[in-house]
């Protein structure tokens, strides 16, 4: 027997496959999940999402962080440094770029 909700998504996988003219905006293969093409649907930024394999949440937010320093020449605390750019307390930003391996001192001018 199936995990519960798995049934669900079966039946809704196949019920979409039925119905003419449908297609799953989706394509899940063994090495992530992928847009079925490059024309998908916009999404919250107005853009068609990519077609590449998701980035993990640890590369995303490294990139996230990354970007705030080149902003901010590397200034990490203060008014217009990268925590108050991300909306962080300084010492959550150090913290999270330790864990991250990100080193600030390549962001200093």
């Amino acid at each position: 027997m199936p995990p519960p909700g798995q049934q669900t998504v079966g039946l809704n996988e196949r019920a979409a496959c039925r119905i003419p003219g449908t297609a799953s905006p989706f394509v899940f293969r063994g090495d992530g999940i992928h847009s079925s093409s490059s024309q998908g649907h916009a999404g919250p930024g107005g853009s068609a999402p990519s077609s590449g394999p998701l980035k993990t949440l640890d590369d995303a937010v490294r990139e996230h962080i990354e970007r705030a320093l080149v902003l901010t020449s590397g200034r990490i605390e203060g008014r217009g440094g990268a925590a108050d750019v991300l909306g962080l307390n300084p010492h959550t930003l150090r913290g999270k770029m330790r864990k991250l391996r990100v080193d600030w001192s390549r962001f200093r001018q």
